[in-house]
């Protein structure tokens, strides 16, 4: 793993791995303003020390993807809560920091865009606040609505008034989990109006080291939603249509009985 020196600039530290850029995001430090000044004055400057920056560093590299390999064998209460966490991490550091380096990547010189046009850039400083918005309400409705009737089936094996109000949501509010899978697979592939904008996030090595760090925010976030949706699609929906089955076995039983 990189370990940060001292003596490195700002610049070649980004370089060598985009990582540290938006390590000093999350501390509030825009590698983009101090560019030129070394990790010791950095350091120095925002009296954080190399050590705790090396090591925050790690911390932020363990992304949510890479803690996924115990989902198949998970509950579904645990999957619910690592894809929250997930969402929490979309909403409060990846979204917020692709904006600032889109509106500082749009405040650079003409002749620092290189191979981007000023126009693509433009376009998509429009396009993708208006993505954010759209991705967390979704994020919200999906939360609010799916998750929240997962948790009721889950609750419903072990708690009569669980089992009486899941019912009730699947006969009487006619929610089921393929309803609500159907609405999630017609989102899919949301990145691709800005895949097309940036041309497939495509740049020559000569663009800004700012439009560098971005196009490549912008591709990792799309494999993180596609590694995201995959544990949606693969892991938790068959779960819970498992369970779902369950339940109206359960009912169709109580029926029988009665």
């Amino acid at each position: 793993m990189m370990k940060l020196s001292a003596d490195s600039l700002v610049s070649e530290a980004v370089v060598q791995n985009f990582e540290c850029a938006a390590m000093l995001d999350r501390l509030g430090i825009s590698f983009f303003e101090y560019e030129n000044m070394s990790l010791a004055s950095l350091s120095q400057h925002f009296g954080v020390s190399l050590q705790f920056l090396n090591s925050y560093l790690a911390t932020c590299q363990i992304k949510p993807s890479k803690l996924a390999f115990w989902m198949p064998n998970a509950s579904i209460s645990a999957i619910l809560a690592h894809l929250n966490e997930w969402h929490k991490y979309f909403v409060h550091h990846k979204l917020p920091y692709m904006q600032r380096l889109t509106t500082a990547a749009l405040a650079q010189p003409q002749n620092a865009l290189w191979g981007c046009s000023a126009e693509v850039l433009h376009d998509l400083s429009i396009a993708l606040p208006l993505f954010n918005a759209d991705f967390i309400e979704h994020i919200n409705e999906e939360e609010e609505e799916f998750f929240s009737f997962l948790r009721l089936l889950d609750a419903a094996q072990h708690y009569q008034w669980a089992f009486v109000k899941a019912i009730w949501q699947i006969f009487v509010k006619k929610l089921t989990v393929k309803q609500f899978d159907a609405h999630h697979h017609e989102e899919d592939d949301c990145m691709k109006g800005i895949r097309t904008l940036t041309h497939n996030y495509h740049l020559p090595p000569e663009a800004s080291l700012t439009l560098r760090v971005l196009f490549s925010e912008l591709q990792d976030f799309e494999q993180e939603l596609s590694a995201h949706a995959d544990i949606e699609n693969h892991i938790l929906t068959p779960q819970a249509l498992k369970l779902e089955q369950n339940i109206l076995a359960r009912c169709n039983r109580l029926s029988f009985l009665h």
